[in-house]
Parts: structure tokens; sequence; C-alpha cells
């Protein structure tokens, strides 16, 4: 919007100055009209960078919503969690953080293998040098370490729920409904 409203008010400018030109062009001598064209080129070279620059600018990146912002009954990085609206007791706070602390290292373990497994897959293949048997093991441990990390979210998420009330799990359900299917976040 700011762009435009630049590129409008520069148009519109260089527009007044070419018609003066013109206009003197017209009405008096060559020498008027060397004037009005010497007092343009700088102008143009101007708006034309101008241009260029705001043409090649790069808008800003989304930013990630901060800690703690993800929405009712969304997760994070870090396993399975309440929405905003589930108010869980400080007890429960402790047991959900006790719970997310001790599977980070088998997260983190599996997270680094997954990506070791994707760069050689990655690498095999951009190699020229293709080999069924490397890319095969490579997938066999791409495969075991993403079905570990389901089978982990299933177990993360059924003790998340069992530190529940009944109404905390009825708002958890209600919460889930209204997001409706589809893959979790």
């Amino acid at each position: 919007m700011v762009e435009a409203r630049r590129f409008t008010s520069i148009y519109t400018a260089l527009t007044a100055i070419y018609m003066r030109a013109f206009d003197n062009r017209c009405l008096s001598s060559e020498r008027a009209a060397m004037k009005s064209i010497t007092l343009i080129a700088p102008v143009l070279l101007a708006a034309s960078l101008t241009i260029v620059s705001l043409a090649t600018a790069h808008p800003t990146p989304p930013q990630p919503a901060p800690h703690g912002d993800l929405g009712p009954g969304r997760e994070d990085d870090h396993g399975p969690g309440p929405g905003p609206n589930l108010q869980l007791t400080e007890a429960q706070q402790d047991k959900l953080f006790a719970l997310r602390h001790a599977a980070a290292p088998a997260r983190r373990a599996r997270d680094k293998t997954i990506e070791r497994a994707q760069d050689g897959l990655r690498d095999l293949a951009d190699s020229g040098r293709f080999d069924d048997a490397k890319a095969a093991a490579l997938a066999q441990t791409l495969g075991q370490a993403i079905a570990a990390e389901e089978l982990d979210h299933a177990r993360e998420q059924a003790q998340f729920l069992a530190l529940l009330t009944p109404e905390q799990r009825a708002k958890m359900q209600e919460q889930k409904s209204q997001r409706g299917p589809g893959p979790r976040p």
C-alpha cells in the first residue's frame, strides 16, 4: 500500500515535469527544451532507482506465534498440551511439565535420526550414483523413526488425558469437535 502511494506520487511528479518540458519544447526554442531535458534526467534516474528498489524489496516474513499462543487444543513441538481454555491446576501443569521434560531426550534423538535419514536420501539422490540398497536402508530408518514418533505422540497424549478431570476432558473434546476433522497440527 505504501509502495503504491509512493509510485503514484512519483508518477504524478514525473508526468508534471514531462508535460512542462513538452510545453516548453512546443512554445519556446530548442534551448528551453534542452534545459528541461537536463532537469528531467536526474529526476527520472532517481524515480527509476526508487521503483526498482521497491520492486525488489522483500516483505518481512511472518513471525511465529509466541510460545503458549497456539489456540484451543493445539499442540506445539513439546508434545501434547492444553488449549488456553482448559485452565489446568498448578499440580496438573507440573505433571504436564514433567511428562514433556521426560520425553524431550528421546524426541531430540528421534528428530536427529529423521533429519540424518532425510539428508542421506537427498544426498544419495543428488550424487549421481544412486544405490538402491543404501536408499532402502535410509528409508527404513526414516520410517522407523517416524513410526516411533507417532507411537510416542499417542502415548504422551494418553498420559496427558489421564491428568485431566472429566470436565476438562469434555471441554477438550468440545474444542476438538469445533476444529473439525483433519490432521493434527
